[in-house]
């Protein structure tokens, strides 16, 4: 195994040139474009779980009362490389496996990739899509200005963490990455000096979008990387965020040399006097994937280092913050996008109830309504918080009827220039989405995967272990 040599940065800096020949950029590809104008592509919902259990239950309940395409359990029953159980190196070939299975006339499509077990759903795909595009663009509108004449962008989105993890500030994935554009006085005056008050800055693994063909790349590129650096005598050689995060971390280092020809060193505050590894890179390889983070939680949200600065309120209404460092009253408008969504009780017959009259999970920082809670951190967090989600009080009657309200068309009017659909849609019985398919095409029912689990689930009450 080739490993990096550890240099002081002004060490580095004077052997930059070593590395000039691996700066190249491959001919950036669109940012985001379906070739057909007003075309149509499909959306893909993928959730890595190798068995069930009440968490992945609670989440299969908010896509399916939410309207997300079926989904497809990535992993299902899996053996060896593809039992998540056993590694989370199954994380990175079971999504491979199947973005390899798919024709190339679905390149075009987005793809949504979740962890099984500590995710829920908040509102809806339409929203999704909409924040994918508008934090897309922003990414790339920044790139613009940073990266005069070259040819870069981004199109996979990922997760954001507040700690760089597994950590190690010798290694790229914690000194490369950029810093965050979020505000340097966005957690106060005292924003970065620890992990509660730190700006996101990190790649996390657990939910990922972008286009199919893209996401392709990354995890071959991914693949690769760990046949180049997997070791036993890393405690960390099974983490699947380890080798996409250096992967993310080649791509940062690769960019600002081939614009700077050095490469600078935001380190956080948090870290000194440490020394740091260059990446080990081939004449020729491929280095820029596209991606970025959701620095703002636009779409993901994580709750790692966020127990303080995340509320749940209602909209269009005076509010009090629930942030234990502020009682600062504030003004809460519904985002518009949310605005164009269905009412969120129509399923039961409740056109009245709309979603300035639920209550919502607000990121107090960012102020932004997320679509995914990710629970990162301390898992206790799953069973605190499900009585929080809009839809619990009345959750078995709202995923009964999400079947009659289910439709192949997501929004009601093109999101980006295209017209969007649920992928596996048509396949799915009795076009119900309550239940999910495996990776292997097995249809995996409701009442098969969640029966046990459903006095847990609407009741609020977890099973003592």
């Amino acid at each position: 195994m080739r490993r990096p040599r550890l240099l002081h940065i002004a060490a580095a800096f004077a052997l930059v040139a070593i590395v000039s020949i691996f700066s190249q950029h491959p001919k950036a590809v669109s940012l985001y474009r379906n070739p057909a104008t007003g075309g149509t592509s499909y959306l893909h919902l993928l959730v890595t779980a190798t068995s069930s259990d009440l968490n992945l239950c609670r989440l299969l309940l908010s896509a399916a009362v939410l309207q997300y395409p079926p989904p497809v359990l990535i992993d299902w029953e899996g053996e060896n490389e593809f039992n998540a159980a056993e590694t989370h190196l199954a994380k990175i070939h079971g999504p491979l496996r199947y973005l390899e299975s798919l024709p190339e006339s679905q390149n075009d499509d987005l793809v949504l990739i979740v962890d099984g077990f500590d995710v829920l759903f908040q509102v809806g795909p339409d929203v999704m899509l909409r924040r994918y595009f508008a934090e897309v663009g922003a990414s790339n509108a920044r790139l613009a200005s940073q990266y005069r004449g070259f040819d870069v962008h981004n199109n996979i989105l990922f997760g954001p963490d507040k700690m760089c993890f597994p950590l190690d500030f010798s290694q790229p994935r914690c000194w490369a990455v950029p810093e965050s554009p979020l505000s340097r006085h966005a957690f106060g005056p005292d924003t970065d000096v620890d992990m509660q008050r730190a700006r996101p800055r990190w790649l996390n693994s657990g939910t990922i979008m972008g286009p199919l063909k893209d996401l392709r790349t990354l995890f071959q590129a991914t693949r690769n990387k760990i046949d180049q650096t997997f070791d036993l005598a890393n405690p960390q050689h099974n983490s699947d965020q380890m080798y996409l995060a250096d992967v993310w971390a080649d791509q940062e280092y690769a960019r600002v040399f081939s614009r700077d020809g050095v490469v600078h060193d935001p380190m956080p505050q948090m870290a000194t006097d440490v020394e740091r590894a260059l990446p080990v890179l081939e004449e020729g390889q491929q280095t820029d994937f596209h991606v970025t983070l959701d620095y703002s939680s636009s779409l993901f949200q994580t709750t790692a280092g966020y127990y303080d600065h995340l509320t749940w309120t209602s909209f269009n209404r005076s509010s009090t913050q629930a942030s234990q460092k502020s009682s600062e009253a504030w003004k809460l408008d519904l985002p518009e996008d949310l605005s164009h969504s269905p009412n969120p009780f129509a399923a039961i017959g409740d056109e009245n109830t709309t979603w300035s009259g639920v209550s919502l999970g607000v990121n107090t920082i960012t102020s932004n309504v997320f679509p995914v809670l990710h629970f990162t951190g301390d898992k206790s967090y799953r069973d605190r918080w499900w009585k929080r989600m809009w839809y619990f009080p009345k959750a078995k009657d709202l995923l009964k009827g999400s079947v009659s309200l289910s439709i192949e068309e997501i929004g009601n009017e093109p999101i980006g220039g295209i017209s969007w659909r649920k992928h596996g849609f048509l396949e799915s019985a009795g076009r119900d989405l309550s239940g999910a398919r495996s990776d292997q095409g097995e249809r995996l029912s409701w009442d098969g995967l969640c029966k046990e689990h459903e006095n847990a689930m609407y009741s609020g009450v977890a099973p003592s272990n």
